[in-house]
């Protein structure tokens, strides 16, 4: 199990997906990944370990840098020293192909359970928030609920689709400040002349109906 599998870089995320790795799958994998531990050169190391390499070689590396590849050789040094004097990282337990995609079963069950459980929360915030918003929109239309009907005339007297609209709006909002004060008797008997006065009105009657007025 290679190390820094929990932080992949960018080219290996890309890679992952060009690959098409399933990412419950990965994830699963990489809990026994070690964590990849930045590189710290020691200076004196380094010296000592560069000290024996062959003559040949320093030869030959020392004639790449002259010809204007210092910063490959330095990459190519770094690179050697860091796997020849690297202590051994201890190796995680082997798993097989069948415990990975159990593994990664879970973890998918487990993303789709978080997943619920946020859009329900969500959903819930959502409804306490209109429910907040409605019952203090009906608080204010009782402090005059004369004047609401009045405007629902009004509204209705313009003989427009949005006209009616708002009129139907603040017909369900009576309708439910009617409950609230447990009067619904009252409200029906005014939307009831309300619909008989403008039974003519057929797109008014039919707004009216599909809100259950």
């Amino acid at each position: 199990m290679p190390p820094g599998l929990r932080t992949l870089t960018a080219p290996q995320r890309e890679l992952a997906d060009f690959l098409r790795v399933d990412e419950e799958l990965l994830a699963f994998a990489a809990e026994a990944s070690p964590p990849l531990e930045k590189a710290i050169d020691d200076p004196a190391g380094l010296a000592s370990w560069v000290a024996t390499l062959p003559e040949t070689e320093k030869d030959r590396l020392l004639l790449r840098v002259a010809q204007g590849d210092g910063a490959t050789v330095r990459l190519e040094l770094l690179r050697r020293f860091r796997d020849e004097t690297a202590p051994a990282a201890a190796c995680p337990p082997r798993r097989a192909v069948r415990e990975l995609l159990d593994g990664a079963a879970r973890w998918h069950a487990e993303r789709k359970r978080r997943e619920a459980a946020e859009r329900a929360e969500e959903q819930a915030r959502r409804e306490r928030d209109e429910a907040l918003t409605r019952e203090r929109r009906l608080d204010e239309l009782s402090r005059d609920e004369e004047a609401a009907w009045t405007r629902v005339d009004a509204m209705i007297a313009t003989r427009t689709p949005d006209g009616y609209d708002t009129a139907v709006t603040l017909l369900t909002d009576l309708r439910a400040l009617a409950e609230r004060a447990n009067q619904p008797k009252e409200f029906t008997r005014r939307c009831t002349a309300l619909r008989q006065a403008h039974a003519r009105k057929t797109t008014l009657i039919a707004r009216m109906n599909r809100a259950k007025l």
